[in-house]
């Protein structure tokens, strides 16, 4: 694992003692995406790459260093795979500011030189997402969401990353895999399942494009993802979003997280009193 600096080392120890998972199967490299000088010890070893970022706080430049870093490190012993996380709509002529930056990024992947695979899920239709309406589903019992009548296909993010240690472990052929839920689903069954594993009744209320946009500047989104994020909304009232993949099951032979599972897992999160976990952002 790839960490910035020695201090996140003892974050992720406390993290991982937390969750009680097995410390022993991960070593650290200290390396910094922004530093090209700081990653060829960081990659030198290695047989495989996962490449994980937080794109939203990201430039394109920091992945050109570390592929120029990985390749003239990795000239001798080539890497077995690069699995890298993109998203839906990586193109670098996408609509978007995130998927032309995603795109580009993937041309920058593919330029190393070594075999790799895009991973391209929806990332605004994380069901994960969902947590942060928690506190007005609470309130309100109402779930709010610029998504009209269209039905959307939402992904645990757990799953996205099976699929990535899956193909770590054993890469296949694919350069490029969309992974979606396994289902397609309105805001009512949404709100309907949130409200079966939660306990009390919740309605969907359709958010209008307009109300949307004010209620993610209030909450101090950056205006380029503002826009991003309403642009994404046009296309999922459309039902752009509605595909179903089968890639999740085939790749790591287990169907993918229905949102109903979800629900119930999470249900803690969404009743009355309950406020310790919630996520903020998005929307609220």
């Amino acid at each position: 694992m790839l960490i910035p600096r020695v201090e996140k080392q003892e974050e992720l120890e406390t993290f991982f003692a937390h969750k009680q998972m097995d410390r022993g199967l991960i070593e650290f490299a200290i390396g910094d995406l922004g530093v090209a000088q700081s990653l060829p010890a960081a990659v030198d070893g290695v047989d495989a790459i996962a490449l994980i970022y937080p794109a939203l706080d990201f430039e394109v430049s920091q992945l050109e260093g570390l592929a120029a870093a990985v390749a003239s490190t990795c000239a001798d012993q080539p890497l077995r795979h690069i699995v890298h996380l993109s998203a839906i709509g990586a193109d670098v002529d996408a609509p978007t500011r995130l998927g032309r930056l995603m795109g580009r990024a993937e041309h920058c992947v593919a330029g190393i030189g070594m075999p790799f695979t895009h991973v391209r899920p929806h990332m605004f239709l994380l069901m994960q997402n969902v947590r942060s309406f928690a506190a007005e589903i609470q309130r309100d019992r109402v779930l709010r969401l610029p998504l009209g009548h269209a039905r959307t296909s939402w992904i645990d993010a757990r799953d996205i990353a099976r699929v990535i240690a899956a193909l770590i472990v054993k890469p296949g052929n694919n350069d490029g895999v969309t992974l979606t839920g396994p289902e397609a689903l309105t805001g009512q069954d949404i709100a309907d399942m949130i409200g079966l594993a939660a306990g009390y009744s919740v309605t969907f209320e359709d958010l209008p494009p307009e109300k949307a946009h004010g209620r993610l500047l209030s909450n101090g989104m950056q205006s380029w993802l503002v826009a991003d994020s309403l642009t994404m909304f046009e296309a999922f009232r459309a039902g752009v979003a509605a595909g179903v993949s089968p890639m999740v099951e085939q790749l790591t032979g287990s169907r993918g997280t229905r949102f109903n599972d979800f629900a119930f897992e999470y249900a803690w999160a969404f009743r009355q009193g309950e406020d310790a976990g919630q996520l903020s952002g998005w929307l609220n």
